[in-house]
């Protein structure tokens, strides 16, 4: 079996209008979660054991992650790129759109709204998720959602074993792996999107 693999880097809504409408059997994203406005970095340097000094908690992602004037500017956005990821899907084809637990209603009437079909949501529980804040009385958050979204027509491909739960339990990025992205998604967790739905 072949496939056309092609890898662009840049700017998603300067890059998707660019692209042949119907090419694409899987869009696989990770967009911003806008959650990063207002919050600062958390330095443990000066905590007492070594483990935890051992790295920045981080709370703000980047400009990328914090760059709309209000919430209503965030939600455009979201359906401007799922928009476009319509239009370069094939009939049948999947977009997998990862949020927090939070998102997955506004995710779900955002998709809907740009033509796409919502067929289920999936949770990826973390099994080294960053610690709690110094005095939060909550769970560490270690959980993410994906909301899965087909365009509609025929020709849906579908390689995962009957049975198969929406659930996936994997590390963060840790080791060799894990390179300068705050966010960046491990490939245990993206691997059996790309085997079961293209």
């Amino acid at each position: 079996m072949s496939a056309d693999i092609r890898l662009i880097l840049g700017e998603t809504m300067a890059t998707l209008p660019t692209l042949d409408p119907g090419i694409a059997a899987l869009a696989l994203c990770d967009p911003p979660f806008n959650v990063s406005g207002g919050k600062k970095n958390i330095d443990r340097s000066k905590w007492t054991t070594k483990a935890a000094r051992s790295r920045v908690l981080v709370r703000d992602f980047g400009e990328w992650d914090r760059e709309w004037p209000t919430n209503g500017a965030f939600w455009g956005f979201m359906r401007g790129w799922m928009t476009q990821v319509k239009r370069v899907l094939r009939p049948g084809g999947w977009l997998v759109g990862f949020c927090t637990v939070e998102a997955t209603g506004q995710l779900t009437r955002v998709g809907e709204k740009a033509g796409l079909k919502k067929c289920q949501c999936f949770t990826w529980a973390k099994l080294n998720p960053a610690p709690g804040f110094v005095n939060a009385k909550m769970y560490s958050y270690g959980v993410e959602a994906a909301v899965m979204f087909r365009k509609p027509g025929s020709g849906v491909i579908w390689h995962a074993p009957i049975g198969t739960p929406n659930w996936l339990s994997t590390p963060a990025c840790g080791g060799s792996e894990r390179l300068a992205h705050p966010c960046q998604k491990p490939l245990a967790i993206l691997e059996p999107f790309i085997r079961h739905l293209t």
